[in-house]
Parts: structure tokens; C-alpha cells; sequence
């Protein structure tokens, strides 16, 4: 459940960042503010994506985890937010790719581990955390 939550606040954390970088775009008033936009739409972004960190290293216990599945959201939110806000379009083969391979990324990030864990005959619970943090002895000494 902690993951979900680390996801939800990663999708917050990158629409304020999309805000903060491309409402100079969108408004001629924030055009030249850009310390204004840094204080007031980055700073909520990064105690989002600060608290995103925290809630998805504790569900998976893998910095990695947590820097894959907060790249792919960002990348999964871009297309939709730039093409709402900004009338670029987003179905074009590059993106589409990237936005399928950043669902991939998510995808794997949250749920291969229980397809290795069941390989090896190791009970889910077990290995959920364990596989993730390497302490879940998937390999012995002798099998390396």
C-alpha cells in the first residue's frame, strides 16, 4: 500500500514540476518570474517527491526502485500535461514508445520481484522486501 502512495505523490511531485518549468509557456505573466515559480510551485514539488522517496524506498527497499518508478511517472504525466496545456501532441511513435516502455518500467519495478520469488519457490511475504534488499538469500554461496 506505501508504494501506492509513494506513486500517487510522485504524480503530484510531477505536475507541480511540470507547472514550474512550463507555466512560463502558458502565461506571459510568469514569463520572466522565475525565482517566484521556483518558491512557490517548486518547493511544494520537492516535499512531494521528498515524501515519494521515502514511501516507495520503505514499500520496496530499493533506492532504484524508487528512481525508476518516479522517472517513468514523470515521463507517463509529460505527454498527457503537454498536450492539454500546450497543444503538442503526444501520439507520435517516439512518445507513444516511450510512454508504453515507462508503464514496462512501472510495471516492472512493482511486480517483478514476485514473479522470481515464485521461481524459486520462495513464499511471496518472504521475499517481497528480502529479494529487493538482497537479504533474502535467493543466492547461497554455493550457488555462485
Amino acid at each position: 500500500m506505501k508504494v501506492y502512495v509513494g506513486i500517487l505523490l510522485f504524480i503530484l511531485g510531477q505536475v507541480f514540476a511540470w507547472f514550474q518549468l512550463n507555466s512560463q509557456l502558458i502565461s506571459e505573466w510568469w514569463r520572466d518570474k522565475w525565482l517566484l515559480s521556483a518558491a512557490v510551485i517548486g518547493m511544494p514539488a520537492s516535499i512531494f517527491f521528498w515524501y515519494a522517496w521515502k514511501c516507495t524506498v520503505e514499500a520496496t527497499g530499493s533506492a532504484w526502485s524508487a528512481r525508476f518508478i518516479g522517472s517513468a511517472t514523470g515521463l507517463i504525466l509529460f505527454p498527457f500535461l503537454t498536450w492539454y496545456f500546450l497543444s503538442e501532441s503526444m501520439f507520435t511513435v517516439k512518445t507513444m514508445i516511450c510512454f508504453l516502455l515507462s508503464i514496462i518500467i512501472i510495471f516492472i519495478q512493482l511486480y517483478a520481484w514476485q514473479f522470481y520469488c515464485r521461481a524459486y519457490s520462495i513464499n511471496i511475504k518472504d521475499c517481497h522486501k528480502g529479494f529487493l534488499i538482497n537479504k533474502c538469500n535467493l543466492l547461497n554461496k554455493e550457488e555462485i
